[in-house]
């Protein structure tokens, strides 16, 4: 799922009840996003950020990308955000 917000809440991305197994996406203009369900980080530079997300794979690509923890399943990304691409997971 994904949803568009004016904000987000400080302490936690997951102002919305989760009903699937796929990550919660709340993007914040083209500056940030936030992230519940990642699994695990399988790359990160400055300009692409790769998230496990169980069976998808998210790809963010932008300019003077920042990656916080907020929690094992939570991440808050800013930076300039260009594109989000998901791909299906090949365990």
């Amino acid at each position: 799922m994904i949803y568009l917000s004016e904000n987000i809440a400080k302490k936690s991305c997951n102002k919305y009840k989760k009903i699937s197994d796929s990550p919660d996406i709340n993007i914040i203009s083209n500056r940030e996003v936030c992230i519940t369900g990642t699994k695990g980080v399988n790359e990160y530079t400055r300009d692409l950020i790769r998230l496990n997300c169980g069976h998808l794979i998210l790809t963010i690509r932008g300019n003077f990308l920042n990656m916080t923890a907020l929690s094992v399943e939570e991440v808050i990304i800013r930076g300039e955000l260009l594109c989000f691409e998901f791909s299906y997971n090949q365990r």
